[in-house]
C-alpha cells in the first residue's frame, strides 16, 4: 500500500481538496491496519455491514461478525479517521422488519457519516440495467440456490415486509439527521454527502470521473460521460 500511494503522489497532481478513502470488509479492519493507512493520509473509511445479526451473516457467507463490524469504527474514531461510512441490506432471507431496524439504530448509535441502505438484488443488474454488475451472476440471482435456502427454513421477507423496512428505515433515519442523498445514501446532516464515484452515486454535482488503479478517481468539468451498466462494456 506504501508503494501504491507513493506512486500516486509522484504521477498525478493532488490539491488541497483531495482525499484518501479506504475500503475493507470488518474483519480486515484491525488496529494496525487502520493506523497503517491513515498514517499514508487516509482519512475515509467505508465498510459493508450487512447486518449485525450473526445468523444472516453466516448465511449470506460473509467472514465477519457483528462485533467485528462495531469495533471497526471504533477503531476508526480512537485512530482519527475523519468519516467513515457503512452498509446494511434489506430483503436477506431470514430477515424480520423489527430485525433490520435494529440494525439501523445500531447504525445510528455509532454515529455513521453516512448510512446506506440497499436491497438485496435477487435479479441480475444486466436484467434490471440499473447498475454496473457482476459479470457471473451471484448465488443469490440463482432460483435454485433462493429454494434451497427456503427448504432449509429461512424464510424470504415478503415484498410488503420489505416495504415496511425500507419506509421505517427512513423515517428512523430523518428522525436522527439523516438525510438521502443520493437514492440509498443517508449522510448526516453535520457531514453532507461526499463526491466520489460518479459512475456508481449521482451526488451534489455529477462529474465524469475517472477511476485509477486499485480504486483512485479524479473528475474533469470539461468533459461529457456515457453511462453504461455492461460491465463488459466497462471493462472494454
Amino acid at each position: 500500500m506504501e508503494r501504491l500511494v507513493d506512486f500516486y503522489f509522484s504521477a498525478f497532481t493532488f490539491d488541497g481538496d483531495a482525499s484518501l478513502r479506504l475500503e475493507g470488509s470488518p474483519d480486515s479492519l484491525t488496529v494496525d491496519n487502520l493506523t497503517a493507512a491513515h498514517r499514508l493520509g487516509f482519512t475515509t473509511l467505508t465498510f459493508g455491514i450487512q447486518s449485525f445479526d450473526d445468523d444472516l451473516l453466516r448465511l449470506a457467507d460473509r467472514r465477519h461478525t457483528g462485533d467485528q463490524a462495531d469495533h471497526a469504527i471504533k477503531n476508526a474514531r480512537r485512530v482519527g479517521y475523519e468519516r467513515v461510512d457503512g452498509d446494511l441490506i434489506w430483503g436477506l432471507p431470514g430477515q424480520r422488519v423489527d430485525g433490520f431496524l435494529a440494525d439501523v439504530a445500531q447504525m445510528i448509535e455509532l454515529a455513521f457519516s453516512t448510512i446506506v441502505i440497499i436491497k438485496l438484488h435477487l435479479r441480475p443488474f444486466s436484467e434490471v440495467d440499473s447498475a454496473i454488475g457482476h459479470i457471473r451472476p451471484t448465488p443469490w440471482e440463482d432460483p435454485n440456490v433462493r429454494a434451497k435456502i427456503a427448504a432449509r427454513g429461512h424464510r424470504w421477507p415478503s415484498l410488503g415486509e420489505q416495504f415496511q423496512m425500507r419506509e421505517a428505515a427512513v423515517d428512523l433515519l430523518r428522525a436522527s439527521g439523516y438525510y438521502e442523498h443520493p437514492t440509498t445514501h443517508f449522510p448526516h446532516r453535520s457531514v453532507g454527502p461526499e463526491r466520489w464515484r460518479s459512475m456508481n452515486l449521482d451526488q451534489a454535482k455529477q462529474y465524469p470521473q475517472v477511476g485509477i488503479g486499485l480504486g483512485g478517481y479524479t473528475w474533469s468539468a470539461r468533459s461529457e460521460a456515457n453511462v453504461t451498466s455492461d460491465p463488459q462494456e466497462l471493462a472494454s
